[in-house]
């Protein structure tokens, strides 16, 4: 599969919270449902080439997981160039010796945040970024019960997905450095009972909010 094949815009045309106008399974994007699956909705800027190396890093040490990034543009900056992201990508996974059929670029123009959230809850565990997490896009993950992972750094912009976690009573899925993140990543992504405690208690939490 080619890793920019869904594809049309990265941005959701509407933010308000509406009903989605369609659903996804993961055959819809060539999977079957017992891949591991990452999921990141970071915008394309805050994927720096250290998280490239990082995620590359992360898919050969879990081999036949794959990933799939939907970069939401939610500054309203031009677009990004998809494809030279695609390619850069792709040198950094074949340098650590990862197929780039393992990654699934989203481009999908979705009419509201609610449709962009369908695609993103096939995934089992979502990727937050260094130096630049998540905020919305890591609520709207553990809204749909995904386990969240995130290196809590020393500047604001890498606290925010860290204090979110820890306002939850997730403190487990926060680690301060790249070889935690690897060693966390991977043990969610080969203990299925592991992801499935992180989703009863997001669960308990969203029931109990």
């Amino acid at each position: 599969m080619n890793p920019c094949t869904l594809a049309d815009s990265a941005s959701p045309t509407s933010v308000a919270p509406v009903a989605p106008v369609r659903t996804w399974t993961r055959a819809h994007i060539g999977l079957t449902e017992n891949t591991m699956l990452f999921v990141s909705a970071a915008n394309f800027y805050k994927i720096t080439p250290e998280m490239l190396e990082l995620w590359a890093r992360l898919l050969a040490a879990v081999p036949g997981a794959r990933l799939l990034l939907h970069p939401l543009n939610d500054n309203g900056s031009s677009p990004y160039p998809i494809k030279r992201f695609c390619a850069e990508f792709d040198h950094v996974l074949e340098a650590h010796g990862v197929a780039p059929e393992r990654l699934i670029v989203s481009s999908i123009r979705f009419p509201s945040c609610t449709d962009a959230g369908e695609l993103l809850k096939l995934g089992d565990v979502y990727l937050d970024t260094h130096s630049f997490a998540g905020v919305h896009v890591a609520a709207d993950a553990l809204e749909h019960g995904l386990p969240v992972v995130t290196c809590e750094g020393g500047t604001f912009r890498s606290l925010t997905g860290a204090a979110l976690l820890r306002s939850l009573g997730l403190d487990e899925l926060i680690v301060s450095n790249d070889e935690a993140y690897l060693a966390l990543c991977s043990e969610l992504a080969y203990e299925p009972a592991y992801r499935a405690y992180f989703r009863s208690r997001i669960t308990a939490t969203a029931v109990s909010a």
